[in-house]
Order: structure tokens, then sequence, then C-alpha cells
């Protein structure tokens, strides 16, 4: 069996502790609603014309980035310990008047430089899912728009010294629909932040969250 196949495979067999999820306060219960999220999650609700804040969408506690700034953006970070392999999984909605951008990141010291961002999950101008590493990103066959709502993960592993990733989209009865792969050269690095940020241009931007979770993976 070939080392890929073997990694997935692993996934179903880990043990619960393996699993844990690796982001604090990620529990949308412990969420106030119209509060920012607490720490140590950091977040952009201090700047003008943005906010991050715990909302009531669809009968669920999501964390809201609000960006009507063109010149600051809405972001969510955290830091963990460092992790070579896992997956970060998530729901997303969009309001029906967003516009714009966004990215969803794992990488290196503040993951806002390209340089750092070692997972690289990104949205194009015509609402495509964009995947890749360090600002090198290939399309996926996964899309966004304005109202909708989705469940999506993102797994990450290294094989030798590349960085093989894969998108996809997790249904209602768990089962996993894969929506893009790519094998990024040089990029196996350890990742020890997660960020979440809308665009600076144009604005616009209401992303929801919920349901965070990354795990390790043997």
């Amino acid at each position: 069996m070939s080392r890929p196949l073997l990694f997935w495979a692993a996934l179903a067999l880990a043990p619960a502790a393996a699993l844990a999820n690796l982001l604090t306060h990620a529990d949308p219960g412990e969420w106030q609603l119209g509060d920012a999220p607490p720490k140590p999650w950091q977040h952009s609700d201090r700047d003008e014309g943005v906010e991050v804040r715990s909302v009531l969408h669809s009968e669920r506690t999501w964390i809201e980035l609000r960006d009507d700034s063109t010149e600051k953006s809405a972001s969510l970070r955290q830091e963990f310990p460092p992790l070579r392999a896992g997956r970060l999984s998530f729901r997303l909605a969009l309001a029906r008047d967003h516009v714009g951008e966004f990215g969803i990141y794992l990488g290196q010291g503040n993951a806002s430089a390209p340089v750092e961002r070692v997972v690289d999950l990104k949205t194009s101008g015509r609402g495509l899912w964009l995947i890749g590493s360090a600002g090198e990103r290939v399309e996926t066959r996964a899309q966004v728009t304005p109202g909708m709502q989705d469940h999506l993960f993102v797994d990450f592993e290294p094989v030798g010294h590349d960085l093989q990733l894969r998108l996809g989209r997790l249904a209602d009865d768990g089962t996993e629909i894969v929506l893009g792969e790519a094998v990024m050269p040089q990029q196996a690095h350890q990742v020890t932040r997660l960020r979440v940020t809308t665009d600076n241009l144009p604005r616009g931007g209401r992303v929801l969250l919920t349901d965070l979770v990354l795990t390790a993976r043997p």
C-alpha cells in the first residue's frame, strides 16, 4: 500500500485521544452571542470598520467576520503546538450580501505573509476554492456563493519534503467527498497558527464559521 493510502487508512484507526481538537475555546457553546471569541483567539475586532463577533445564524452559533473597511481585514487567529500532519474541518456560511475574497491558512508566525502560509486555502474572484502553499495555488471543484453553507475539511501531510493536500466536503451522514488535491514541492513544514481573514478590498465581507476542529494525524 502506498504511503498516502496508509495515511488516510490510519485516520479511521486513530485513537480518540489522538483526534482531540487542538484549538482552544472552539466549542460554539463557549461563545457569548454578541461578543468576540474568548482568548486564546485573537481577532481584529478592535479595528475600525471590521467586527469579529459571535452571532446566531440558521439556529447555530457562528463567528462572523464582518468587513466594511478598505484598509483593514477582518481576521481570526489562534496558535497551537507544532503540527506536521492533520485535518482542519469547519462549517462555513456566507451572508447573502457577502462580497470579496477570503482565505483560511495554516502556517507559521502570524500566517499573514504568503511565505508563512504552509496550507493555503483561498477563494478566487469567481468563488472557486484554490488550494496550495506559500501563495501558489491550484483550482478545485469546490465553489462558494453568497447565501450558501458548507461543511469542509482540508487534510495535510508530508510526503518526503513535499506537502500533500486534500480538500473535501463532509456530508451529514459522515461521507467524505474529495473536491481537490495537490502536492506542493518542498513545503512539508510544521504549522503553528490558524488564520482566517477577509481581503482588504472590496468592503462587504460577511464570512461565518463554526465547528472549527483541528486534529493531529499519525
